[in-house]
């Protein structure tokens, strides 16, 4: 697919304090405000078919595999503004990666499955482009919000002349880990009973 192509909406620069509007932390976040667009213009139907691929995927990807199976949603919506959905060939909807020989090969399906996800988006048809595209929003959303475990929010700050904040923000007030507290089961000492039982 064409970059001209892709949905994208232009970001308020000031909102997302992004401060070079033609850098690459502007583009991630034109593009991930464009698919969050045309994500939430698709039909509830769709919106729930792609989280449900999504979360299989994701569950599929964190245990040992070698061959994942997902499908491409029915019929997509190609711009935010469209009304009309447009189907997805159905030999387009059926995706297999991995299998036998990758499984002796020992590759690693996380790659196969980036790979197979690019070489979709890259497809000429449109619809099958623009689905394989929601999808890889859909399971990022998925393995961020649903798979990782909540914690505190964390704040970044750009490295001399970087555009993308990478380092954690040390000005910030520590806050002890959940997992660590004393009042926490994993952190607590165990002791002895007065019948001698550990607990």
């Amino acid at each position: 697919m064409s970059p001209e192509s892709k949905p994208l909406t232009k970001l308020n620069n000031s909102q997302s304090g992004i401060r070079n509007e033609n850098g690459p932390a502007s583009y991630l976040a034109e593009e991930c405000e464009g698919w969050q667009a045309l994500l939430r213009a698709q039909p509830k139907l769709m919106q729930i078919f792609l989280k449900t691929e999504a979360l299989q995927l994701a569950e599929t990807l964190m245990q040992p595999s070698f061959q994942v199976h997902f499908n491409l949603q029915p019929e997509v919506i190609l711009r935010a503004k469209d009304a009309q959905a447009t189907p997805v060939p159905a030999e387009q909807r059926d995706q297999m990666v991995g299998g036998l020989v990758d499984r002796l090969m020992r590759s690693n399906l996380n790659l196969a499955l980036r790979q197979r996800l690019d070489e979709l988006e890259s497809a000429s048809n449109e619809p099958t482009a623009i689905a394989a595209g929601l999808l890889r929003y859909s399971l990022a959303i998925a393995l961020v919000h649903d798979l990782l475990p909540t914690g505190r929010s964390v704040r970044y700050q750009a490295v001399d002349g970087e555009e993308i904040p990478t380092l954690p923000n040390m000005d910030q007030e520590l806050i002890e880990s959940a997992l660590t507290a004393a009042s926490d089961a994993i952190a607590e000492e165990s002791g002895e009973t007065e019948s001698g039982a550990v607990i």
